[in-house]
């Protein structure tokens, strides 16, 4: 059943919110950034992590927007405290996390590539994450499905989780 849901997700279903997404992107400003940021994420992860030494860790967060960033901003200043040689990146899913977030303790701050196999496992190839730690609700399945696959510890914090679900 799980590869069912996969071929569905992959090839119907993220295909088909892609086209949407980028139709509506011509009328929504917004939906434009975002798109716009995805394209560039790869290039800004190579450009900004061409010179980073490989033997120090990476810690990859993912928020959707800006205020799930504000819940985790203790626990960055608490991960610097304890090692303050590791690089951190931080992806969005929405402009208002992207455009309003500035913090020193952040490396690199990109949009979540899109959700496609082949962008999430070269993003993941390019910063190699030492952990990919996910926040409240995101739920990017590439990425999960793929950190295990690279060796990439993947954890979830402030989740929410339905007990119907």
């Amino acid at each position: 059943m799980i590869y069912f849901w996969f071929i569905l997700y992959n090839l119907i279903i993220y295909p088909l919110i892609f086209i949407l997404v980028s139709v509506g992107a011509i009328f929504n400003k917004k939906l434009r950034i975002g798109l716009i940021g995805r394209f560039n994420s790869i290039n800004i992860l190579k450009t900004t992590l061409q010179n980073w030494d490989k033997k120090k860790p990476i810690y990859w967060f993912h928020a959707a927007s800006h205020g799930e960033f504000e819940q985790i901003k203790p626990v960055l200043r608490g991960i610097k405290e304890v090692e303050n040689d590791i690089y951190i990146v931080v992806s969005f899913f929405s402009p208002s996390g992207y455009n309003n977030v500035n913090d020193k303790n952040i490396n690199c701050k990109i949009y979540l590539p899109f959700d496609f196999i082949w962008s999430i496992r070269r993003a993941l190839k390019i910063v190699n994450p030492k952990f990919y730690i996910l926040l409240l609700c995101s739920r990017t399945i590439q990425c999960i499905l793929n950190s295990p696959k690279m060796y990439v510890l993947l954890t979830s914090v402030c989740t929410k989780n339905n007990k119907s679900a």
